[in-house]
């Protein structure tokens, strides 16, 4: 809600007052003639006026639905325009996720080869609690179980059955009876011995993977490769009368002799492979970022073995090996392909419609049913106002060169009044470049004086002056440009640029500044000392360092112009109770009385007492830290007894802290 200001409403309430003196005079007047007079004006207007006032209202309603129209496919376009692009990301980050996946998995069978491949006779507890400590359910889903299957040739068949009885650790994990199945008529043959976890998957203890082709031919490129092979889909045996759809894993496994058991140099020696049957839709839906592969209406696919030429690559399965979309026709908004195990991946992503929200959707539409329903009221005005006019169309012609002379003062005004806000934005436009040349001047010739330009300064005390006036003018060239800010803050211009701020370095910049700008003030016994107070272990303050500088200023300024000859100004910094920083100054002047403590924030605002009227100030310095304070999302609270002193204080939100212990033992106190 606005209001108007003081000047808007003594206008208004002059003209209203013109109104009625006019209105009265008016009736006061013989009517009938006047009536007569302005019909005979507006005769020959009033068909044609009321031609397209009739018609009026119609052309409103077709404009306003069109421009809603408009608008709503607008909104609509664009807000695909985005879902289109947040889904294009997304589904990049669910290809590099799954790349990343399946690296791991390659990484966790490569890693299980190396340990089997240290001992040909690894027990069956050592492989047990190798399995355990991977931890496969919580970093790898999907993966059912690690089998170490042993390469056996019929001579190496008994050897290795008195090794597995030998093995007291098989009993004591309630291991079955080794027993190799499915017969088939291979010489050689890679039965699973080593099978973890044994929960579920029982089944595999003593399966020959050279007896089914898909695991052979996989086993044949990973012997040739030395690298992660995956077999084609299958239904693995654990999983038999289910759909679930899995992919065989298998990796060799090269021992190196020692020379004690060849007599010779250490060679490689393929003593089996290690076998992994894993689930695609498990792991897909057991991984952390299961929730965004369902979003994206991801789809996996297996489209055949890297090898195979482009040109002879069959069409990727029918039978996806995950299916998270609801999508059952139409083609997929996006695909991508990753490489899983030596097989291609393509990744069907049908999920875009996720990510249209239902509030832009509620926004589409209601712009349209909002526009129209606009239309229509605005019509339906417009037909009353349209029939009032009728009745008062005489009326109008009566009073028309009346209130001429009412609108003629009307605009007067108005113009009056523009001028001076023209003249207020012309002022705020030209401040700056006035006040800034001065002290451009300032800075520069100081830095010129720094730089010895106009020759030697002589004393290091010279130095000090030097240094201190290049310090103060541009300090306050920044506090100009932050009052020219202020307006903005006003006006919702102003952003505030966050970063860290050291608060003790502050409460020290302030003090120095306050004390060379008191020093012309009389006697140094007479000036008012300034103290700051820091805690050791003072945190930094996430804020914009100009505006606590200019705040820690202002009410520094005012708090030594208003203290007594010698008097002690404190710089205080400490916490809040709920963690947040406080910036407190605090003086022993004459107080400020608690019927004006409310209003001191308020521009121009100045407590009307002996001593204020002879430190005059411009009474904005409370102002501005009121507002920069506010942009902070800090408060401004004061606390004044009369006679004895007022402590102003800035309360910053605890998120404001940024908790972070530092050495400032050397600025505890000062």
């Amino acid at each position: 809600m606005t209001t108007d200001s003081p000047q808007i409403h003594d206008l208004k309430s002059s003209l209203s007052e013109r109104r009625v003196t006019l209105s009265t005079e008016s009736y006061t007047r013989d009517g009938r003639e006047i009536m007569h007079a302005a019909g005979q004006g507006l005769i020959g207007l009033s068909g044609l006026v009321d031609w397209i006032t009739r018609g009026l209202p119609a052309v409103v309603v077709v404009i306003g639905i069109a421009s809603a129209t408009l608008l709503a496919r607008e909104l609509d376009t664009r807000a695909n325009q985005r879902a289109a692009a947040e889904f294009q990301l997304e589904t990049e980050r669910v290809t590099a996720l799954l790349s990343l996946q399946a690296d791991r998995l390659e990484q966790l069978l490569r890693g299980t080869a190396a340990f089997l491949a240290t001992d040909s006779t690894v027990t069956a507890g050592a492989f047990h609690n190798y399995v355990d400590s991977l931890d496969l359910v919580e970093r790898f889903p999907g993966v059912r179980a690690l089998a170490f299957n042993r390469r056996m040739r019929p001579a190496d068949e008994t050897a290795l059955r008195r090794q597995l009885v030998s093995d007291p650790t098989r009993a004591e994990l309630s291991y079955p009876a080794f027993e190799v199945w499915p017969e088939t008529e291979q010489k050689v043959r890679f039965p699973a011995i080593l099978v973890e976890p044994q929960l579920g998957n029982s089944q595999v203890f003593g399966y020959d993977i050279w007896s089914d082709p898909d695991r052979r031919a996989a086993a044949w490129q990973a012997l040739a490769t030395g690298r992660l092979q995956a077999t084609a889909p299958v239904v693995l045996s654990q999983d038999a009368g289910q759909s679930r759809v899995s992919q065989v894993l298998v990796m060799p496994v090269i021992r190196l002799a020692s020379l004690a058991e060849t007599g010779a140099a250490s060679v490689p020696q393929f003593i089996g492979f290690i076998t992994s049957g894993v689930s695609v839709d498990a792991m897909v839906s057991g991984a952390p970022a299961a929730d965004l592969f369902r979003r994206t209406g991801l789809s996996v696919y297996d489209a055949g073995p890297l090898d195979v030429p482009e040109a002879q690559r069959p069409p990727a399965q029918p039978l996806a090996l995950f299916d998270a979309t609801a999508k059952a026709e139409g083609a997929p908004e996006h695909t991508s392909e990753i490489t899983f195990a030596g097989r291609r991946w393509v990744l069907s992503f049908n999920g875009e419609e996720a990510f249209h929200t239902p509030v832009q959707e509620a926004l589409t539409y209601g712009t349209f049913l909002g526009g129209s329903a606009l239309s229509l009221l605005l019509a339906l005005l417009i037909q009353r106002l349209t029939s009032e006019r009728r009745r008062l169309r005489a009326q109008v012609a009566v009073r028309a060169a009346e209130l001429r002379g009412v609108n003629a003062e009307l605009r007067h005004r108005l113009e009056e009044m523009n001028a001076a806000i023209h003249a207020k934005s012309q002022f705020l436009a030209s401040v700056s470049h006035e006040l800034r040349t001065p002290l451009n001047a300032i800075i520069g010739f100081s830095e010129m004086l720094q730089s010895e330009v106009f020759g030697a300064l002589g004393s290091a005390k010279n130095r000090e002056y030097v240094d201190d006036i290049h310090a103060a003018g541009g300090r306050l060239l920044s506090q100009v440009n932050q009052l020219l800010d202020l307006s903005r803050i006003e006006a919702g211009g102003r952003e505030l640029q966050d970063q860290p701020v050291d608060v003790a370095a502050a409460l020290y910049r302030c003090r120095q500044l306050v004390t060379h700008m008191s020093h012309g003030a009389g006697p140094a016994a007479e000036r008012a000392k300034v103290h700051v107070e820091v805690p050791p272990d003072k945190p930094m303050l996430r804020a914009d360092a100009d505006s606590i500088d200019q705040i820690l200023l202002n009410l520094a300024s005012n708090a030594v112009k208003f203290s007594p000859p010698g008097a002690l100004v404190r710089l205080v910094a400490d916490y809040d109770d709920d963690g947040g920083i406080r910036l407190r100054v605090i003086d022993q002047g004459p107080g400020i009385p608690a019927d004006h403590q409310a209003k001191i924030t308020e521009p121009f605002y100045q407590v009307a007492d002996q001593h204020s009227r002879a430190t005059e100030g411009s009474g904005l310095g409370l102002t501005i830290v009121d507002r920069l304070a506010r942009a902070h999302g800090a408060r401004l609270l004061t606390d004044s007894v009369l006679g004895q002193g007022t402590s102003i204080s800035v309360h910053f939100p605890s998120d404001r802290t940024i908790r972070e212990t530092r050495d400032t033992a050397h600025l505890a106190t000062g």
